[in-house]
């Protein structure tokens, strides 16, 4: 297989795929795994250096570790064109047994969402689990009919030890506290979408279009995308996301992925003027 290509740009890296057959930009924090993964550490310990060195829950660290090789993978970067490091090439979703698991039949309530042609099934096991995700995805819930087949599924419940999250039919994370449970729901919504499509890159960025043109904002974690997004938002644009944002491969259109907007308590003031009430949102 051809070489691949990598060239450091200020803390991130931008990767060139076998027969530079796809671009591939990783922000600081997936330039880290990327580093660990070629100098031949296992994913479990990535995941562990990952936690530490971001501040991160362990199991939210493993679920980002893991979806990012999983990516890899498909796109022939590991598992091909590293095969000098083979404690990369086999990946696990987080969690996950060697195959599916028998899911808690408990389901308070069940709702359906969709994205472009992309649709989920989610069955939520309590009334607090509904209470805390489901404001994630709301705006984009459709009814029954409109999805009759599902791409995928997703179910979310409460054991003697904390939450699960499942999907289609795999433990994909276990963890804690409902918090963790809050950001790994919400990372794979985005990382389904992202590999539901044919992908020239991902980007970490904010994302609005007027119908015609998209104005795509990439940035480090913590420097305003999001906030940006959101004052775009509230002066007409349509929202197409605020953290990944796919790239399609054959035609170069932006794919959206417009999970809820995931500001942070500095995002209040500059936006109370345009969305008023917006500091008593928890």
């Amino acid at each position: 297989m051809p070489s691949i290509s990598t060239l450091a740009v200020e803390d991130g890296l931008v990767v060139v795929g076998p027969g530079a057959a796809g671009l591939y930009l990783l922000n600081r924090t997936a330039r880290f795994v990327w580093e660990r993964c070629e100098a031949g550490s296992p994913s479990d310990a990535i995941a562990v250096e990952y936690a530490d060195r971001f501040g991160v829950p362990h199991p939210v660290a493993s679920s980002d570790v893991t979806g990012l090789l999983a990516q890899w993978v498909e796109a022939g970067l590991i598992g091909g064109g590293f095969e000098e490091t083979p404690a990369c090439t086999t990946v696990t979703p987080a969690g996950a047994s060697a195959g599916r698991v028998s899911i808690n039949p408990a389901v308070f309530s069940e709702k359906f969402i969709g994205v472009g042609g992309y649709s989920f099934h989610i069955r939520f096991g309590t009334s607090e689990l509904e209470h805390a995700l489901l404001p994630i995805v709301a705006h984009l819930e459709r009814t029954r009919q409109d999805t009759l087949t599902p791409d995928s599924s997703l179910h979310l419940e409460e054991g003697p030890t904390g939450y699960e999250l499942h999907q289609d039919g795999f433990s994909v994370l276990s963890c804690a506290d409902i918090g963790t449970l809050q950001l790994g729901f919400h990372h794979r919504i985005g990382l389904t979408l992202c590999n539901s499509v044919e992908r020239l890159a991902i980007l970490h960025a904010g994302g609005v279009s007027n119908g015609d043109s998209a104005i795509v904002m990439s940035a480090p974690g913590g420097s305003g995308k999001s906030t940006l997004t959101a004052a775009l938002v509230a002066e007409g644009l349509l929202y197409l996301g605020d953290d990944i944002i796919p790239l399609e491969r054959t035609n170069r259109r932006v794919v959206p992925v417009p999970t809820a907007l995931n500001l942070k308590s500095g995002s209040i003031a500059p936006l109370i003027r345009r969305y008023p009430g917006i500091e008593q949102v928890p």
